[in-house]
């Protein structure tokens, strides 16, 4: 989404026309993210952490500061749920 951002400029408001990852990200049945249009300036990239599974997911090493990241291009804002 962010190299999106970076080549034309704003986000569309389509979320897969500007990815191929699917949208919400589910693991194994579980919804762990999604991402959401705001508008052509911001996106949220929402963190579902209740969930057994999704716990795990966020706070496996190489994902655990995301919410800490600063996103170049655009404004992608991380929420947690």
């Amino acid at each position: 989404v962010g190299g999106y951002y970076i080549s034309q400029a704003h986000f569309a408001s389509d979320i897969s026309s500007m990815t191929n990852v699917q949208n919400p990200i589910m693991v194994r049945g579980e919804k762990c993210a999604e991402m959401l249009y705001r508008d052509t300036n911001e996106t949220v990239l929402k963190m579902y952490k209740n969930g057994n599974v999704c716990s795990r997911v966020w706070n496996s090493s190489n994902l655990k500061n995301i919410e800490n990241m600063i996103f170049s291009g655009g404004i992608i804002f991380v929420e947690v749920e």
